[in-house]
């Protein structure tokens, strides 16, 4: 049987992939602007305020976000026999973004594993590496939103109709418990999380790697624990986006900030149908902020800034490091191979 006689029934099969992909994302969209008009109604259309020297530590706050994210790419770089340098690291890292922006999102793992060959690391464990590390980035922000949705809902209307059910108004009383709790739950599900990684990494690896991959529970822990710092900066860099379109957010808003960056760039990720998780991102982002009183209607002009504030940033640091390479180990691999003696 030839090849074309044997994609045949593939592509007859999936045919309607697409279509739904676009489907969706169009659905979404159009329910986030029907929320938006609904908002600006509701505000009687209040002018567009915007106050630009809020975007460039918005943006500098989301760059620095990631950092922590990029220390996680290199630790699990290192744990798998590749000597990457910190420059490298972060040049495939911040260079990777860009490729979340085509539908499916694996393209961002196939930029960073290639920008490391010849740098110290090779193809296949690069893209296993950023695919592990997409996914603890992405679990610790969805984390950070959960252990933040009581200060999320605090001092809004929502909160005050949830305080009507004993077990919800007791936790909103006392947020720190929504923390405790995750955290708790965080550190009891390392090792079956650990395990799970394990093969999910040996199913991904190239052959010759599959053997020796081993994800420990000590390292998903320090992984969590950095891309929850990582966090923090997205949080900063919202808030701040909230600030350049008028809204009077404080202080006291900025835990709110944090877990909504953290749930909503997290469902974003999840729903694979959107190139950069575009409406999903900012529908949760009006619906946890429009209620805060500070913020209102701004969530919308907040949300749309934010996705312009984030895209430009990653253009500018995938431009400034394209081009800036650091010193390669001696004896670096240049071919896609791996030590089998080494493992996550």
């Amino acid at each position: 049987m030839t090849g074309a006689a044997q994609a045949a029934p593939r592509n007859s099969r999936s045919w309607w992939v697409r279509p739904l992909k676009w489907a969706l994302t169009a659905a979404v969209l159009a329910f986030v602007c029907w929320r938006a008009m609904g908002l600006w109604e509701d505000a009687a259309r209040r002018p567009f305020d915007l106050r630009p020297g809020w975007l460039l530590p918005a943006g500098l706050a989301y760059l620095a976000g990631w950092l922590p994210s990029v220390w996680v790419f290199r630790l699990l770089l290192s744990r798998s026999g590749q000597r990457v340098g910190p420059l490298d690291t972060a040049r495939a890292y911040y260079c990777g973004h860009l490729g979340k922006y085509v539908p499916g999102k694996a393209l961002a793992l196939v930029i960073r594993g290639r920008l490391i060959v010849g740098r110290g690391g090779t193809l296949g464990v690069g893209v296993l590496a950023a695919g592990l590390e997409t996914l603890i980035s992405m679990g610790a922000g969805a984390a950070v939103g959960v252990a933040l949705l009581p200060w999320c809902l605090a001092g809004t209307e929502v909160s005050d109709e949830l305080d009507q059910l004993p077990a919800v108004g007791f936790l909103l009383a006392r947020p720190w418990i929504a923390v405790l709790l995750v955290a708790v739950g965080t550190a009891a599900a390392l090792p079956v999380l650990a395990a799970l990684f394990t093969r999910l990494a040996a199913k991904l690896a190239p052959p010759e790697a599959r053997a020796s991959v081993r994800f420990s529970p000590a390292v998903l822990a320090a992984g969590l624990a950095a891309c929850s710092l990582g966090w923090v900066g997205h949080g900063v860099s919202l808030w701040c986006c909230v600030r350049a379109v008028g809204g009077a957010a404080t202080l006291v808003d900025l835990p709110a900030c944090i877990g909504a960056a953290g749930l909503a760039t997290a469902a974003g990720f999840a729903a694979v149908f959107a190139p950069g998780g575009v409406g999903v991102r900012e529908a949760i982002l009006i619906e946890t902020l429009s209620p805060r009183p500070g913020v209102g209607a701004a969530a919308v002009a907040a949300a749309v800034v934010l996705r312009l504030v984030w895209l430009a940033s990653e253009l500018c640091a995938a431009a400034a490091l394209y081009y800036v390479r650091g010193v390669p180990p001696p004896n670096s691999p240049t071919a896609d191979a791996v030590d089998p003696r080494s493992g996550l």
